[in-house]
Order: C-alpha cells, then structure tokens, then sequence
C-alpha cells in the first residue's frame, strides 16, 4: 500500500513549539504538491480532525490525518522533535507523521494509514535514533519492504 504514497516530504528535527505550528510546516511543504487546494483548507481539516479525536498513537508517535476531496493521490510528511511536542493534553510526542489522502475510497486510505503504522510502530526507535536523513530512511526500510519504502521515502527536505 505504501507504493501508492505520492511524493513524499521527510522533515527531520524541526524546531517548532506547539502541535498546530509542527502541521502547519508539514502542510507548506507538501501545499505546492497538491495542485489547486488551498494548504489554509488543508490545515483546517488536519486541526479539525485532530480536534475531533487526536492521533496519538504511541509515547513518541502521532499520526494526524485527513481526507480531502479533490486530492488525487495520498501525501505524507515527517517531523522528528527532538525535545517532543504536547500532541494532546498530556501526551508528548518525539516523531509526528502526516498522512493526506483522497475522500473518496476510505478502505484504501485505511490500508495506507495501517501500513504507515506498522512501519513506524516497527522502525520507532531507530527512527528517533537516526543521526541523519540517509540513516532515517535506512531505518525506516525493511528487507522484505525496501523498495516500496523506499519510494515513500524518495524525496528528503530538511528543516532545522
């Protein structure tokens, strides 16, 4: 499923301070991929849905998500905070990893997000290890999945 992810942004170790300005990085970066839709109604949906029921899935992991009509493929975005970030009252979290996808086909979209889930619930600490980008997507890969997570995790940006 990972191999229909389009163009993804890795963004490693950002310095933002709160939950809304980490999602409003990672939606400028992935904004200019996604055509007409305008990254204000994208971050919306992202905050709206994060409102309704936050996506915190581990001490160091969330996975905020959104279904946006007019979207043709899915997006993902990558942020590693290094001194966490308050996701949800209560809950820090180190690595947050955005997931856009298309309103259309939902059981698609879930087999993406679970994907996604298990390579990161697989990879965590390796991940929150890494030292560089290369080594990040090394760590992210597995022998039997190398190639498609590879493809996911295709195009690197950095943000310090």
């Amino acid at each position: 499923m990972l191999n229909t992810i389009t163009e993804p942004t890795w963004v490693i170790d950002v310095a933002a301070a709160t939950r809304d300005m980490i999602l409003e990085r990672l939606v400028a970066l992935i904004a200019p991929r996604l055509g007409d839709l305008p990254s204000g109604r994208v971050l919306q949906a992202v905050l709206q849905r994060e409102r309704q029921c936050p996506t915190v899935v581990s001490d160091n992991l969330a996975v905020p998500h959104a279904r946006l009509a007019g979207l043709a493929g899915f997006y993902v975005g990558l942020a590693r905070v290094s001194e966490g970030v308050e996701f949800a009252p209560g809950q820090r979290v180190r690595m947050v990893c955005l997931l856009l996808g298309p309103d259309g086909n939902q059981k698609q979209y879930l087999d993406v997000l679970a994907a996604l889930l298990r390579v990161f619930q697989e990879k965590e600490g390796k991940l929150l290890r890494a030292k560089s980008l290369p080594h990040c997507r090394w760590c992210a890969a597995t022998e039997g999945r190398q190639k498609r997570v590879t493809r996911w995790a295709g195009r690197v940006m950095h943000e310090s």
